[in-house]
């Protein structure tokens, strides 16, 4: 079940899988990750990591916000020319 149907799937997950057309292109587009670890994302056995999370939003040209799929951490935008969506590109802050 997709669509917040299920309290155990994760929303920016699914919309993610949704933008791509399935786990397994969602999965090439955060860069090579497989179908199984994709999964695991959607159904929250393995949380999306930063970096995963980050390369997801450029494929998306920033339709998909790396926060959305990895919400735990301490996100902050930085500008870059080389990444023109959302206000900048993401980074997480180590400091709280």
């Amino acid at each position: 079940m997709l669509g917040g149907m299920n309290a155990n799937v994760h929303p920016g997950v699914a919309e993610a899988i949704a933008y791509f057309g399935g786990q397994k292109l969602l999965g090439q587009a955060a860069g090579a990750v497989g179908q199984t670890t994709v999964h695991e994302w959607l159904t929250r056995r393995r949380p999306v990591p930063p970096s995963r999370a980050a390369t997801i939003e450029r494929a998306s040209k920033g339709a998909l916000r790396a926060e959305a799929l990895s919400s735990g951490e301490n996100w902050v935008r930085v500008k870059c020319a080389g990444w023109p969506w959302n206000g900048g590109k993401p980074l997480i802050d180590p400091l709280p």
